[in-house]
């Protein structure tokens, strides 16, 4: 197996784990405790990924508070966004949580009966 082989093989691991996460959240009723606890552990994840990754490239940074600003603009543009698209879907008199309910159970794919 060359070089692309197994780089091939390294990235099928996570697509594997998506698709299987995936399909065990449409298969299995998941409180809402647990999926707010995965998403923080998520969360958790990526900022622990960018502090060991970036953040001893953003130290070395010329002027060091320019990665300071950089993450503080980065965090003002998602929460921006966050309100672009409140905005946005209370237009129609909901909330966004309450269209993507509508939408997500429309597309459900029922759970057995136990």
């Amino acid at each position: 197996m060359g070089e692309f082989g197994k780089v091939l093989l390294l990235a099928l691991i996570p697509a594997a784990g998506v698709i299987g996460g995936g399909l065990v959240g449409e298969l299995m009723a998941i409180s809402r405790k647990a999926r707010s606890m995965a998403l923080h552990a998520a969360a958790g994840i990526v900022l622990s990924v960018v502090a060991v990754e970036l953040l001893p490239e953003a130290i070395t940074v010329d002027p060091p508070w320019a990665a300071i600003v950089a993450f503080a603009c980065g965090g003002l543009f998602f929460v921006g966004i966050d309100r672009a698209v409140d905005l946005i879907a209370s237009r129609d008199g909901e909330s966004w949580g309450q269209s993507q309910k509508r939408n997500l159970t429309r597309w459900r794919v029922k759970s057995p009966p136990r």
